[in-house]
């Protein structure tokens, strides 16, 4: 059988199963049964063995049935750059690129030496992209899995700026969680009372009520640590802004997305804990999403 062939008949399937881009789908997991880092296209005529044959529609049966593409390559392209994903991360949203975007815009000089924090980093597809982006910098990465820190080294290796990375194991709901985060950093850059430039936080923001109405492809492949804001999508917001201070810079800047439903009650959380909001960014869709806040 040739790859126009099994194109051909993998589509239909998806197609059939009501899959949003069912090519596209198709073209991307028959490249990843080859071997390949990039999709095989109709017009190609390239023949498959019994063995890949196999593979390639047990795969697209599973595809069929929910899992995402990313799910099953075990990566997702963010930014420039590929990540490693598992079930303990979250699959990196386009939307959130616009976070990465925001912080470019405002520190323009690429070699800024800039001390960045990434609160809640899953897969690490945030912070690590700002690194890469800013050399000159030093990045510390938070979050409450420790099966998720791992990713994120495993990442930045990938990325070869693991020698500027730090990675700390803290919950933002736990009592004095920024002390422990500025003991740790201080204590390994033998400074007292460490600061950080740039503070970055992709932080759960779905309403309790409303996560088992998602879809099937989000509920059931990402960790709901990473979903679940509690019952008004606020939770986290209170938590991070109730003592954030103690880790920002004099002349440090906060960059969080926000889901476009509680914008109203982050904006009293945020303004209540002594922070301003310099600036509101719509995301491709022209829906809210990321605060740049001093």
């Amino acid at each position: 059988m040739n790859s126009k062939q099994i194109l051909q008949k993998a589509i239909i399937e998806l197609k059939k199963s009501n899959k949003p881009t069912p090519e596209l789908d198709s073209k991307i997991l028959l490249g990843y049964i080859l071997g390949k880092n990039k999709k095989v296209y109709l017009h190609e005529n390239i023949m498959i063995s019994e063995e890949d044959r196999v593979k390639y529609e047990k795969i697209i049966k599973i595809r069929a049935k929910g899992k995402p593409v990313s799910r099953i390559l075990k990566k997702r392209n963010f930014w420039n750059f590929d990540f490693s994903i598992t079930s303990f991360t979250l699959d990196p949203r386009a939307e959130s690129e616009l976070l990465v975007e925001v912080v470019l815009q405002y520190f323009k000089d690429k070699n800024t030496n800039l001390q960045i924090l990434d609160l809640g980093s899953g897969s690490g597809c945030l912070g690590l992209s700002i690194a890469k982006e800013l050399p000159m910098s030093t990045l510390v990465n938070v979050d409450a899995c420790k099966k998720a820190l791992n990713q994120v080294k495993i990442n930045s290796k990938k990325l070869e700026i693991f020698s500027r990375n730090q990675f700390i194991h803290a919950n933002w709901f736990n009592k004095n969680w920024t002390t422990k985060i500025n003991s740790y950093v201080s204590k390994s850059k033998n400074k007292n009372n460490y600061k950080f430039d740039l503070i970055v936080c992709n932080p759960p923001y779905i309403k309790s009520k409303i996560i088992s109405k998602l879809q099937d492809e989000v509920k059931k492949y990402d960790p709901i640590l990473a979903l679940d804001g509690g019952e008004d999508g606020c939770d986290s917001y209170r938590a991070i802004f109730s003592n954030i201070r103690d880790l920002l810079s004099k002349d440090g800047v906060i960059v969080i997305e926000v889901g476009y439903d509680i914008l109203k009650t982050v904006k009293k959380i945020i303004k209540n804990s002594g922070f301003k909001i310099l600036k509101i960014y719509k995301d491709i869709l022209g829906i809210d999403r990321t605060l740049l806040i001093k």
